[in-house]
């Protein structure tokens, strides 16, 4: 699967990982405000990544289409 991150952020100052390309998850961000992430087989090498990428963002998985990698804590 291709992940991407959203380029902004959410209500909760979190930047989304979202399923992208042909099986694209109906909340991802217009493809001019995503960073494309690549091809993963889960959604946890896809947020190492993103981490690794962006140390000083709160990154969190979509509840909607990576709910593996959603950690509720992070919201609160």
């Amino acid at each position: 699967m291709i992940f991407c991150l959203s380029k902004s952020s959410n209500g909760y100052q979190e930047h989304e990982i979202h399923i992208s390309g042909p099986a694209a998850c109906p909340r991802s961000p217009d493809f001019d405000k995503q960073i494309n992430l690549g091809d993963f087989q889960d959604c946890s090498d896809a947020m190492k990544l993103a981490r690794k990428k962006f140390p000083d963002l709160r990154i969190n998985g979509c509840f909607h289409c990576v709910l593996d990698c959603y950690d509720p804590f992070l919201t609160r």
